[in-house]
């Protein structure tokens, strides 16, 4: 079992890694088209004719950005050549952008302040309240949501028995490397905890859902995002969810999400990103980008145009090891993204045909 291991003031964060569970190796590619699936423009709409955009004629289906670049017009996105087509049902691009500030904040409603209850002695796990649980999958399936996936991943009492125990010796431990293969001599170890430890992710100082957040983000863990790679996985059905609180540890709470499983039933795209295409807060367009591809990718380069001013962005990638959920391509543009704009990506994977979308951060209120 190998783990990675960060730490940012009282807020860290474990992946488990294991090649050899089915999650990790596994092919979901649909049937879908490989051709572009990209992001409705800003309160665009499609015009009837041709339209003079900085000297050039748009296409169908396009619209002038700024006055500097054609751009698809809402509801359409790039078609991998030149002009617009209609978003896919169930894209990420299809969702407009008052319904994604709309999934954000309600992803991030808190019903259940302090749901948890310490027991009888240190190392007695407590209980995690059901409300505790339903706020993390609601977060969970918010960013699912945001991606383009299956966002009806559910918990089980037997997992989030696992997970619980896991958590109160990753609350009395310190947090690193060893967390995901606890040894005997760790305090509060527990057979069933460790067993669960070593398919989770594992956070510290965080509430269990402001641990989605985190693990989506992912800061400081580059060299593999395995946090968010299992969050994003699309076979994901059914998680185990634990958490507990204790003072007098080094950082005060630490909870565990199991995600190793491949139960789920909803979309298995050819390609999935992060941010996606489409409107997307501009709060997680400031984090590392990446690229998804569940067929399988030994190399892939990526390009991104600042549509405003049609120019490329700075742009450095670094393909990931395997053994976290899919293949992926870790992008990181040189300037934050702004709210209003359009960033264009270009990934060609595997030296095949480009897959092009568009990114357009929205400030939601």
């Amino acid at each position: 079992m190998r783990a990675l291991f960060f730490a940012s003031i009282l807020l860290v964060a474990c992946s488990g890694d294991d090649s050899s569970n089915p999650d990790a190796s596994q092919s979901d590619a649909s049937a879908d088209s490989q051709a572009s699936d990209a992001s409705p423009t800003k309160d665009a709409v499609a015009e009837s004719g041709p339209v003079l955009c900085n000297g050039v004629a748009c296409g169908a289906n396009e619209v002038c950005f700024q006055n500097t670049s054609c751009v698809c017009a809402a509801g359409y996105v790039p078609n991998g050549a030149s002009g617009c087509v209609a978003a896919p049902a169930g894209s990420p691009a299809s969702h407009t952008e008052s319904d994604v500030c709309a999934r954000w904040k309600s992803g991030h409603v808190v019903t259940t302040p302090s749901p948890y209850t310490a027991g009888a002695n240190q190392c007695d796990p407590g209980t995690f309240a059901a409300g505790g649980v339903t706020d993390t999958l609601a977060r969970m399936n918010a960013f699912r949501w945001l991606a383009g996936l299956g966002d009806t991943v559910t918990d089980s009492a037997t997992k989030d028995t696992g997970d619980q125990d896991c958590a109160i010796i990753a609350v009395w431990n310190p947090a690193g490397i060893q967390a995901h293969n606890p040894p005997q001599s760790s305090v509060c170890y527990n057979a069933t905890g460790a067993g669960a430890a070593g398919q989770s992710n594992i956070s510290w100082g965080v509430s269990s859902a402001d641990s989605i957040d985190l693990y989506v983000q992912d800061t400081g863990n580059d060299s593999t995002l395995g946090h968010r790679r299992w969050i994003l996985h699309p076979p994901l059905g059914v998680v185990g969810v634990g958490w507990v609180k204790a003072s007098g540890t080094q950082y005060g709470a630490a909870g565990c999400l199991g995600v190793f499983d491949s139960s789920g039933t909803g979309p298995k795209p050819s390609w999935y990103a992060w941010p996606p295409p489409g409107f997307v807060p501009s709060t997680v367009t400031g984090w590392l980008w990446s690229f998804h591809y569940p067929a399988g990718m030994s190399s892939a380069t990526a390009t991104i145009v600042d549509m405003a001013t049609g120019k490329p962005v700075s742009t450095t990638t670094l393909m990931l090891p395997q053994g976290y959920g899919d293949d992926t391509l870790e992008i990181k543009p040189s300037v934050a993204p702004s709210a209003g704009d359009i960033y264009r990506v270009t990934v060609t994977p595997n030296n095949a045909a480009p897959i092009v979308y568009d990114v357009a951060p929205v400030a939601c209120p």
